[in-house]
């Protein structure tokens, strides 16, 4: 989940035969309201964590850790490939504010006019962080 190896849309499949299997086996009518298996069990459910929204959680947490890591070499690797990332998206060289908008999902202003056509974890993680509309 962590290195996007397969698109959201494959593990809402999976999330989808999970949840039809998951009320079969625990004799729930195929309509009835998925809260049961999704909500908390401190509510009397399963708390069953949906797949293509863990991932997306996983894909932020990982380009947040590669950008804090305590290891300074990496750390400063992993923030010149961002670096690079976020310049090669605006075709010049990009300031703080830049990067932040560019790692929360804006599409507005100078993002507007360009688009990757490339994966890495930056556009990955910037990817889900617009889905789940976190800053």
């Amino acid at each position: 989940m962590r290195t996007a190896q397969f698109k959201k849309t494959e593990r809402e499949k999976v999330d989808r035969m999970l949840r039809k299997e998951l009320k079969t086996t625990l004799s729930v009518p195929e309509p009835a309201a998925n809260e049961y298996i999704y909500g908390h069990r401190k509510h009397g459910c399963l708390e069953v964590p949906l797949a293509a929204e863990e991932s997306d959680l996983n894909l932020i947490d990982t380009a947040f850790k590669l950008l804090t890591s305590r290891d300074d070499s990496l750390r400063e690797l992993a923030i010149a490939h961002f670096v690079q990332t976020v310049r090669l998206r605006l075709g010049r060289d990009s300031s703080d504010d830049d990067l932040g908008a560019f790692i929360s999902g804006e599409i507005e202003d100078d993002f507007a006019r360009t688009s990757n056509k490339l994966s890495n974890s930056w556009t990955v993680a910037r990817s889900a962080t617009r889905r789940l509309n976190v800053e």
